[in-house]
């Protein structure tokens, strides 16, 4: 009993030596019953029974076959092996369940993780771009505000004031209006088969003598005389003067050109010059000096636009439109240096001299004109139909129709 009793202690885990040493207490106890039971039997067998050695050895056999037999059921299919294999296969199936949640918890966990990076890489990259995104549409709208300035700049630079009238005063055309921009003006580009030469210039080709009207204030006299002193003695000398001070009110004189100034308000340009053509030829001319933008600036300024439209008055066009290229150094270029242009050019003395002669010797003309001696008319204005003949950087040329070949061409040097 005792070895069967220490058999069974070493069966199973350790987890399971409570539940073992409950049976082998049990046992215990039935042995002890069964050993009593037997000696009893014994007792009473050997009461009534002769002793003899051969009765005891069949005795002995016995016991120790039952003996034997127990073991064997113990360790075949006893009480206790079924319970102990049963605990085992039970715990066995729990490990197993348990290796298995843990198994898919780490599963899980790999998946989760690698999901995790891949979510971040996404983001990451996702990020990423939206981070050139960012840069590429700040790029775009910093050229594209560029673009807009530099589009304005050139707008107002080129077509300045469109809405202006030939007066300078409004209903002066569309400056978005593209047939605006290839209308005519090749009068304006000086002797063109002697439509700029004055009327009264004479058929021997011996230069231009024009009567010149002084309606100017006393502010502007010296640099008016400074001014006409110059275009009087050009080299080649094509054009004289007879000068006289008036003060009657600014306007067109037959075979005359006047001469005025004052504060003509915010027109946008600093002097303009009228003509008035018949067939080409121009009979009268009116020059205006604008205050409101020349009252007060230096001297400079003040004779580059004397100068300037007192050559539009004898007849020359512009020598040169850009207002940012070099300076030619005559006022009939175009410039924001006027200190660089306050005076008269050879290239302006031989346009004049090509329209009419030296007044040092008569000579040919180039282009006879026709019947020169045609007389100044009446006309007005405020119901001229002005068409703009084409504008450029510091200027806008514009044309009125009078009929029977006479108009009246009006060019502005903007402020």
């Amino acid at each position: 009993i005792t070895t069967i009793h220490s058999v069974t202690m070493t069966i199973g885990s350790d987890d399971q030596v409570t539940s073992d040493e409950e049976i082998a207490r049990a046992l215990q106890e039935r042995f002890r019953e069964e050993e009593e039971a037997a000696a009893a039997e014994r007792a009473t067998r050997d009461a009534t029974a002769p002793s003899d050695a051969g009765a005891t050895r069949r005795r002995l056999d016995e016991e120790l076959r039952a003996a034997e037999a127990f073991e064997t059921s113990m360790y075949s299919g006893g009480d206790i092996d079924d319970a102990i294999m049963a605990q085992r296969m039970e715990q066995e199936a729990q490990d197993a369940a348990l290796a298995a949640i843990l198994a898919h918890q780490d599963v899980e966990g790999l998946e989760a993780s690698a999901s995790r990076e891949v979510a971040q890489n996404i983001i990451a990259q996702d990020e990423a771009l939206q981070r050139r995104l960012r840069r590429k549409r700040s790029i775009n709208s910093f050229l594209a505000c560029i673009g807009g300035v530099a589009f304005t700049f050139l707008l107002f630079r080129f077509l300045p004031m469109g809405s202006r009238g030939a007066d300078g005063g409004g209903d002066g055309g569309n400056p978005f209006d593209l047939t605006d921009w290839f209308q005519g003006g090749e009068w304006e580009t000086g002797y063109k088969n002697g439509d700029n030469a004055w009327a009264s210039s004479k058929q021997s080709f011996s230069g231009l003598n024009l009567r010149v009207l002084n309606n100017l204030d006393e502010k502007w006299q010296d640099t008016f005389f400074i001014v006409m002193n110059e275009w009087d003695n050009g080299d080649p000398d094509a054009v004289s003067f007879r000068i006289e001070r008036v003060t009657e009110p600014c306007q067109m004189v037959p075979d005359a050109m006047v001469v005025c100034n004052d504060d003509y308000g915010p027109t946008s340009w600093r002097g303009i010059n009228e003509l008035l053509t018949n067939n080409g030829y121009v009979v009268s001319s009116v020059a205006k000096l604008n205050d409101f933008y020349l009252e007060g600036t230096d001297n400079d300024l003040r004779q580059y636009v004397c100068c300037h439209e007192i050559g539009h008055g004898l007849g020359l066009g512009h020598t040169d439109e850009a207002m940012y290229n070099p300076d030619l150094g005559e006022c009939m270029d175009y410039t924001v240096r006027p200190e660089v242009n306050m005076h008269p050019g050879r290239t302006n003395f031989e346009a004049l001299a090509k329209m009419y002669g030296s007044v040092n010797g008569g000579r040919d003309r180039e282009h006879q004109p026709g019947d020169r001696r045609a007389n100044a008319v009446e006309y007005s204005t405020s119901d001229l139909e002005w068409r703009l003949l084409r504008r450029t950087e510091g200027a806008e040329h514009y044309e009125g129709d009078l009929g029977d070949g006479r108009k009246v061409r009006r060019i502005l040097l903007l402020a």
